[in-house]
């Protein structure tokens, strides 16, 4: 759900000018007595019955979105603008420091604070002329599951695999193609950096030397948005690690300053197939999935990806994660033309919501969404279609497109169509696994754009 958040905010700005009256209710503050915390110098609390509405308003949808209900007190502020978005790292620095859990929710510049029992949501985002910062109490949550560690269980069986090269075009890697059970050519990649991944039913094994990184699957339990860190880390645990090391304890990573919250579990474990001592970490952060390393001792991490747990405080940066995230990448395969036989899709789907300012019902709905189609057929002809639905609701247009012809391919990280839209297209291509030995196809026009990706039916 996409928030047409600049709509709401304009209007509340101009009606900054509206009088002496209106203003006496704008006060200097240095503190939100809601969640304890210090405000930057120069922060202002709005009382105005509009700005208030508003906010309300904006808090609302995004409480609807993930089924939480709010309180009716709010605290409304405008504090000081900054192209480096100081307010906003000072208010988040604020929060940790008071105790407050902070966890950012799907919806960008919405956050979740938890403390002691207490849930607060909170809207923070930095404009040209203003930071604003709007935070309700939270009434109720939805009820989360209960956890249970998993039995232990054995690690899957794994396979030999025997590389072969090939000439990529988009990623410098070379290739290993085999028969495999689910019926796709290639089922390993070696990258030029000497990291090594190969298809697994339920995780990509991905290995340099002494190093071993799962890029795990998610489940439909570990899909699903759980509000509590401290449960999810536990639900992240108890699926991914428990089945195959045995019911070990763990430790967390202090708390760090960013704006997707890093999740950062540890464990000193045994190997269950060597019976080796290894250092175990179960990380995610943002998009990345659940990813676990396996080195033979802690020091050989660090050194690898740089980063230490025990000189780790608040202020560690986003960036030193990084070498941690991008192994999220590796998780690509190449595609041999016989691999497309079939029908793949991808849609779109969002909508603005337009909110009057002044009386805080609705102004109207703005939807978009398309859906994408190829069918590639074993004689190497193929059918494409488009079609896209936009506009407010009441006056939506419809519009679409469709071609045919015949695909090749230039190698196997590439598929060159005769015709698009009236022009031959060039695409970059290739596969991510998902759980259960299942792929998506993502494509990127060589001409604009980025990669979309499409699911098989």
């Amino acid at each position: 759900m996409i928030r047409y958040c600049g709509f709401l905010v304009t209007v509340w700005m101009i009606s900054h000018a509206t009088g002496v009256i209106a203003q006496s209710k704008v006060v200097s503050v240095t503190k939100s007595e809601l969640t304890g915390t210090s405000l930057p110098t120069g922060s202002k609390k709005d009382n105005r019955l509009l700005a208030v509405a508003a906010a309300q308003a904006l808090l609302q949808m995004e409480a609807k979105d993930n089924a939480i209900v709010l309180a009716e007190s709010i605290e409304v502020f405008s504090l000081p603008p900054s192209t480096t978005k100081e307010s906003e790292k000072f208010v988040l620095q604020e929060w940790q420091a008071a105790g407050w859990h902070v966890a950012s929710m799907t919806t960008s510049n919405y956050y979740l604070l938890t403390r002691s029992g207490i849930t607060v949501i909170a809207y923070l985002q930095t404009f040209s002329k203003e930071t604003a910062l709007y935070v309700c109490p939270v009434q109720s949550m939805p009820a989360e599951k209960t956890i249970t560690p998993s039995p232990p269980q054995l690690t899957e069986q794994q396979t030999t695999v025997t590389p072969t090269t090939a000439n990529p075009s988009t990623t410098s890697v070379s290739l290993a193609k085999q028969a495999s059970p689910t019926g796709f050519a290639f089922t390993t990649t070696n990258f030029d950096d000497g990291w090594v991944a190969t298809v697994h039913e339920n995780w990509v094994e991905v290995v340099k030397n002494n190093l071993k990184v799962l890029l795990h699957h998610h489940t439909q339990a570990t899909s699903e948005y759980i509000s509590d860190y401290r449960v999810e880390d536990q639900l992240a645990w108890n699926t991914f690690i428990v089945p195959r090391y045995g019911n070990i304890p763990y430790l967390e990573a202090p708390g760090t300053v960013t704006f997707e919250r890093p999740h950062y579990l540890y464990a000193h474990a045994t190997e269950p197939q060597s019976r080796q001592p290894v250092y175990v970490v179960l990380f995610s952060m943002g998009s990345s999935g659940w990813m676990e390393f396996i080195a033979p001792n802690q020091t050989t991490f660090t050194q690898v990806f740089g980063v230490d747990v025990t000189k780790m405080d608040s202020y560690f940066p986003s960036s030193g994660w990084d070498p941690l995230r991008k192994m999220s990448g590796y998780n690509k395969f190449a595609v041999a033309a016989a691999d497309l036989t079939g029908k793949w899709s991808s849609s779109f789907g969002g909508s603005i919501n337009y909110v009057n300012v002044y009386t805080g019902s609705s102004a109207g709905t703005n939807t978009h969404s398309s859906a994408e189609n190829f069918v590639f057929n074993s004689n190497a002809s193929y059918a494409w279609n488009l079609g896209v639905a936009s506009g407010m609701v009441g006056n939506i247009k419809f519009s679409s497109a469709a071609s045919t012809g015949t695909f090749t391919m230039p190698n196997n990280w590439q598929i060159h169509f005769s015709e698009i839209e009236k022009k031959p297209r060039l695409y970059n291509a290739y596969f991510s696994c998902v759980r259960g030995g299942a792929r998506l196809l993502w494509l990127q026009d060589t001409g604009y754009g980025d990669y979309k990706s499409f699911g098989k039916e």
